[in-house]
Formats: structure tokens, sequence, C-alpha cells
């Protein structure tokens, strides 16, 4: 078990939205990766209304001991009212990308 890591999850409507929080968070050294996948179609219900709408998700990769920063950060630069911002354990990984990660966190 890799308890250490972590992945973070969060959506965004913007390419420069997902990006500007990417960057930041690497310049932090808060994360080791972000992957950016664009045009996810979201269905949700918001003030009672079901909605759709085209996002960015964002899938970062990083210590389970900077989720704390890493939500500061991205609450700070996040242009949505209530974002999603959910923190998944790795339970396995090749060791190979585990070095990478203790390498560069």
């Amino acid at each position: 078990m890799t308890d250490n890591y972590t992945l973070i999850y969060t959506t965004t409507d913007s390419e420069l939205n997902a990006q500007e929080i990417s960057k930041a968070l690497l310049e932090a050294s808060l994360i080791a990766c972000s992957n950016i996948y664009s045009n996810v179609n979201s269905i949700y219900k918001w003030e009672g209304e079901i909605q759709s709408s085209s996002e960015f998700v964002l899938v970062l990769k990083s210590k389970a001991e900077n989720f704390s920063e890493i939500e500061r950060l991205i609450l700070d630069k996040h242009n949505y009212e209530c974002p999603v911002i959910l923190q998944i354990p790795i339970l396995k990984m090749n060791s190979a990308y585990q070095d990478y990660l203790k390498n560069l966190l």
C-alpha cells in the first residue's frame, strides 16, 4: 500500500483556469503532475435545476499530507462558487513511478 501518495480530483469550466491551477500547484511543489482532460460533459443539480456543461477535469498526483495546502490553493484560484475537490488514496503503483514522485515531492 502506498498511503503516502494521493490523487486529487477537481473540475473547472476553462482550460485557462485548469492550467493556472496546475501551474500554481507545480510552482509551489505541492504536486508532481497534473493531467487535464477536456470536453467532459457534466450533468448535475444546481440551485434545484438539472444543469449540463462542458468541463475540464484535473487529476493531480501528490502526497496525502499536501491536501490542505492544495485545497487552499485550488479554492484561491478556482472560478466556481462550489468546486469539487476530492482526495483519492492510491493503493498501489509501479515502483518506477513511486520513485519519480519521491524525487519530486
